[in-house]
């Protein structure tokens, strides 16, 4: 009977600390909810609390990520129906439970943490807290918020103003304090900042100085001992003048500022990836970027005989030459998936073309519209499709390249050099002929599969330096190979080689993207 009554007694214990326990909870989520001092507002009132202070932080931290069209983790926040549906993870918002509500826990960082790139203000965070609380006012006239991200971009009157795509406009000089330290409308430009900034022009630079400045910026080299002495001692009032025309006669000008043209459209010399081969003939493009900038050849020209120099009315050697442009890009000749890498060089195209010629980046619209600029995705491919039917640097070998890349201007033959240029170039290849014989039943298969590629060939030869071929068979190989190479590169009948581009026909097969 005591035990009974004890195991009671127990009972009751615990029966009363859960109600206590229970009462405190109740207790305590009343007095926070005391504390919240959420406001009470009437309909119009949170309607207008969504439009100016809840929607501009949705719009700035979080449409981004979660719109009707790029929902991270199923989650839309464009609608009212979508917060309530929420994702993933459940409701956003379970009406009459905003403190549970899983929308205002990631944005306090106590569950998820949202938006990743950063937490909300606390004043932030206030305003999203006052919002559930109100039950998630919404505008009656507004279906769904539109982030004004990934939308098809409209090319019209509107997006054509923006300000990147105006034609600069001439501007009147400021007006300046120092009147007589200008010399032109330049220096006014110049000196109005200066003054803006408190400061002072730099003291005028001595002859020495002067001309060492000009070398360098103009040419990136310096001036001879001889060519300082001659301007420090140069009495003419037009010595200066003089001497910036010298200087941009000189041929060194188009090598400094042809460097520069020759980095952006990706200049190269060799294909790139695990091979490298050389790209044959390639420098000729080099040559033609210098001699345009030496020749002061008009802008427009230089951009229309890279892209379509061999389309002209009158095609010259130099206009096919520019066409070399197409050919500077990576190539892989064993690419895994073919088809990727033929769109990978024709995006190269696309993307140098657009960046270097055009200064947009349109190479973006691969994959998606611009999100800003109007560039739609369309346009990247219906630009693509103008190079579609070029075609592509090479197969594999280096003879496909040959055949793909590379035209041939003919010129009146000489009977007796050209036999004598094909008497030396059968002796060269009489003589590798020979030492491959000798050396090639050391092969291995993979080896034999390599020697397909005439890039391969002075690698595989040295190898058996010391084994199956003496030290100097292995010399004399590369040094008759070099030659074969320079005899393919220069014969005698004055016929002309240039890397340059070739179309497939006057017809090419649609691809199919998707």
């Amino acid at each position: 009977m005591l035990n009974s009554r004890r195991r009671t007694l127990r009972c009751l214990g615990q029966i009363l600390l859960s109600f206590l326990g229970l009462v405190g909870a109740i207790n305590f989520a009343r007095a926070q909810d005391e504390t919240l001092d959420i406001p009470t507002l009437t309909e119009q009132e949170a309607i207008e609390y969504f439009e100016t202070q809840v929607k501009p932080i949705l719009r700035d931290k979080c449409l981004r990520c979660h719109n009707s069209t790029e929902t991270n983790g199923s989650l839309n926040l464009t609608t009212r129906a979508g917060i309530l549906e929420g994702g993933d993870s459940g409701p956003a918002l379970v009406e009459g439970q905003a403190e549970d509500s899983l929308l205002l826990s990631a944005i306090r960082y106590d569950a998820f943490e949202m938006p990743p790139t950063g937490k909300l203000s606390d004043a932030q965070i206030r305003t999203i807290q006052v919002w559930l609380h109100q039950g998630l006012p919404w505008s009656p006239d507004e279906e769904a918020l539109d982030p004004g991200l990934h939308k098809v971009p409209v090319v019209n009157e509107e997006t054509k103003a923006w300000w990147a795509y105006q034609p600069p406009q001439a501007q009147t000089p400021p007006d300046v304090k120092q009147t007589d330290w200008v010399r032109n409308d330049i220096d006014r430009f110049v000196l109005r900042r200066l003054e803006d900034a408190d400061l002072s022009p730099s003291p005028v630079a001595d002859r020495a100085t002067l001309i060492r400045r000009v070398y360098y910026n103009v040419l990136g080299l310096p001036p001879t001992h001889q060519q300082v002495a001659d301007f420090v001692n140069d009495v003419d009032p037009l010595a200066y003048e003089k001497l910036v025309d010298q200087v941009l006669a000189s041929p060194n000008y188009g090598e400094k500022w042809g460097r520069f043209w020759l980095d952006l459209v990706r200049y190269s010399e060799t294909n790139s990836f695990e091979r490298d081969g050389d790209k044959p003939f390639v420098w000729k493009y080099r040559d033609y970027v210098i001699r345009s900038l030496n020749d002061d050849k008009p802008y427009d020209q230089f951009l229309i005989e890279q892209l379509a120099g061999d389309e002209l009315p009158e095609p010259t050697i130099e206009t096919v030459t520019a066409t070399g442009y197409y050919r500077l890009g990576q190539w892989d000749d064993e690419p895994a998936d073919p088809k990727l890498a033929r769109f990978d060089e024709l995006d190269d195209i696309v993307r140098t073309t657009s960046e270097v010629m055009l200064g947009m980046t349109v190479g973006c619209a691969r994959c998606h519209d611009h999100k800003i600029d109007p560039i739609p995705a369309a346009d990247y491919y219906r630009l693509q499709a103008f190079w579609q039917n070029i075609k592509p640097y090479g197969v594999r070998s280096h003879e496909s390249v040959q055949a793909a890349s590379i035209r041939t201007f003919e010129f009146p033959a000489d009977d007796a050099a050209k036999a004598q240029h094909q008497a030396e170039l059968d002796r060269m290849e009489r003589s590798l002929t020979a030492i491959y014989e000798k050396a090639q039943p050391s092969f291995e298969s993979v080896e034999r599969e390599e020697w397909a590629y005439e890039e391969n060939h002075v690698r595989l030869i040295k190898q058996r330096s010391g084994g199956v071929l003496s030290e100097e068979e292995v010399r004399r190989f590369e040094r008759n190979f070099n030659r074969r190479q320079q005899l393919r590169n220069t014969p005698p009948n004055n016929d002309e080689k240039v890397l340059a581009v070739k179309e497939n026909g006057p017809t090419v097969e649609p691809t199919h993207i998707l």
